[in-house]
């Protein structure tokens, strides 16, 4: 195996494993009612979601989109728990809406 395909392979288990410890740190937050608090919240900004400027190109708030599904898809943690799995759908169903609002 080539010297490319090796650090292609680790880059991806990589984002993985980052992307797992995300969800796995918002089930974890040490005030569970404040986690939900500061998730309610940040469904009023869909700027804040997507972690986009408000002076956003269209192909800037798309490549922003798309990587938040990537990070927060219910299909990368299915073997996790049920818990994780309803965490990530609703995440997902966020980044949808709030790509929906500024996508207009």
């Amino acid at each position: 195996m080539s010297i490319i395909r090796i650090l292609i392979i680790v880059f991806i288990i990589f984002v993985l494993i980052r992307s797992l410890r995300k969800i796995y740190e918002l089930l974890r937050g040490n005030d569970p009612l404040g986690s939900e608090k500061e998730f309610e919240n940040s469904k009023s900004d869909p700027y804040e979601i997507l972690e986009v400027a408000r002076g956003a190109t269209s192909d800037e708030i798309r490549k922003a989109y798309l990587a938040k599904l990537a990070q927060y898809h219910p299909d990368k943690v299915n073997h996790l728990g049920d818990d994780l799995q309803k965490l990530a759908r609703e995440k997902t169903l966020e980044i949808q809406e709030a790509y929906r609002l500024i996508s207009k």
